[in-house]
């Protein structure tokens, strides 16, 4: 399976987006790692393989599948996506949810969407300043 916009995406939006794509066994790994994705930061890829009970090569392959160079790699993409907030997808608001839900909901979007888009900008911020310094000047 190709992952077409793996720079724009966060791995766990990449999860989502994809789960019914992937193998049966590769989709056990995929479940196991949204259900709890900040166990899987810490896990070998032994013990990931074990909770998600699949062999380590299917872990590497889902790795792989989902655009990372290996499974250190979809760790590291994996701790990130955490840092930047839960994706959109875990945050949908649901029939049942009460008012404190739904602010809570709204403004975790809202903050990741702000952090996503401070970290793809494309002037960096020495320039940013610069840029802004001499219209200033004007």
């Amino acid at each position: 399976m190709g992952i077409d916009d793996a720079d724009h995406q966060s791995i766990l939006d990449r999860i989502s987006l994809h789960v019914d794509a992937l193998s049966k066994s590769e989709r056990k790994v995929a479940e196991a790692i949204l259900a709890d994705p900040a166990a899987f930061t810490e896990y070998t890829m032994a013990r990931a393989a074990d909770v998600a009970n699949v062999s380590e090569p299917t872990v590497m392959r889902f790795a792989l599948s989902m655009g990372c160079d290996g499974y250190q790699a979809f760790k590291i993409a994996l701790a990130k996506s955490l840092a930047l907030g839960m994706p959109v997808t875990f945050s949908a608001i649901d029939d049942d949810d009460t008012v404190a839900d739904i602010s809570r909901k709204v403004f975790d979007h809202t903050i990741t969407s702000l952090d996503r888009a401070r970290g793809s900008s494309r002037c960096p911020p020495s320039s940013a300043r610069s840029t802004c310094s001499s219209r200033r000047r004007r």
